[in-house]
Order: structure tokens, then C-alpha cells, then sequence
């Protein structure tokens, strides 16, 4: 990866990054149970990389189900950036996470989410990608967008997807 394309704020105040931490879109309180869950006990050794976050990002382009699933937590939670709801639609916990990252693998079967970006900050992180794939239709989609991250330790914890819409 370019190292201009990576960018780490370990322990920044919002006085020196005030674009990254001040703007995030206020959390309401309807999802306030999906960053504050308890996640039973259990212990994550070590912290979220970029590393990781390039293994994740490959385990899409790869369409790598047990690679994605490796750097979930428990109790993740996945919203996509379509659906019924106001957040898109949600999947909740190891197993129904997996189904629903296999659904978008499987629209997509040539879906790329390519150039990925990352930076972390604390306990929260952000992947911007250009998505690329062909539609049912047979029509290209080409599409930036990104996924906002909360982390628990080295896995991931909820993965909120959001991208752009062409008209």
C-alpha cells in the first residue's frame, strides 16, 4: 500500500484532527446498543492494525467468507448500505453476519472494492474503497464508499457500510 494512502491517529486529540473526530454523524439512540453491548466475558488480545484491515479488505476481493469471519467478533453486527431502514439493513451476530456478507458476495460475484484507505483511532476505524462489479443486469457498477469500523481489540465489532449512489 502507498504509504500516503494510510494514515494512523493513535491517541489524537479533536483539537488536532478536528475533521476526523468532530464530524462523525451523531449516533441515535436506536443503535446506542450496538457499540454498548456486552460481549460476554470475552477478552481480545492485542489491537486493530492496518494490517488486518488490508487482510479484511483482501478477504472480499478474494470473496473469502472464513478469512471475513476471522476478523469478526462474536457479536458483530453488519449494516449494509441498502435496505428497509433507516440504517440499511442490519445482521446481528457471527452467523447471520456471515450470511449476510455472503449475500453480497454473491450478488456480486466479480465485485471488487478496490484502492482501499484506512485509519484507526482508538477503538473506531474508517476503509474507503472503489467498488467495482457487474450487475444482474449486466451494466458495470462502479461506486466509492467506505465502511465506518468499531473495533474490539484486533476483530471487528460492527461494520457500517455506506456508498455513494450514481444517477
Amino acid at each position: 500500500m502507498e504509504p500516503h494512502r494510510t494514515w494512523i491517529a493513535d491517541n489524537c486529540s479533536a483539537n488536532r484532527f478536528p475533521l476526523v473526530l468532530r464530524n462523525f454523524p451523531p449516533m441515535v439512540e436506536s443503535d446506542k446498543h450496538i457499540l454498548t453491548k456486552d460481549i460476554g466475558g470475552a477478552t481480545m488480545a492485542g489491537e486493530m492494525t492496518i494490517e488486518i484491515l488490508d487482510d479484511f479488505a483482501n478477504g472480499w476481493n478474494e470473496h473469502d467468507l472464513d478469512k471475513l469471519m476471522s476478523h469478526m467478533t462474536q457479536d458483530c453486527v453488519f449494516e449494509l448500505s441498502a435496505g428497509p431502514e433507516a440504517w440499511g439493513a442490519r445482521f446481528e451476530g457471527y452467523d447471520d453476519v456471515r450470511e449476510g456478507y455472503k449475500r453480497v458476495l454473491d450478488m456480486f460475484p466479480d465485485g471488487q472494492w478496490a484502492e482501499p484507505s484506512h485509519f484507526i483511532a482508538g477503538d473506531r476505524g474508517v476503509t474507503q474503497w472503489t467498488f467495482r462489479a457487474t450487475g444482474a443486469d449486466g451494466a458495470q457498477v462502479e461506486v466509492n464508499g467506505c465502511d465506518l469500523f468499531h473495533f474490539v481489540g484486533d476483530k471487528i465489532r460492527v461494520k457500517n457500510s455506506f456508498r455513494k449512489i450514481r444517477s
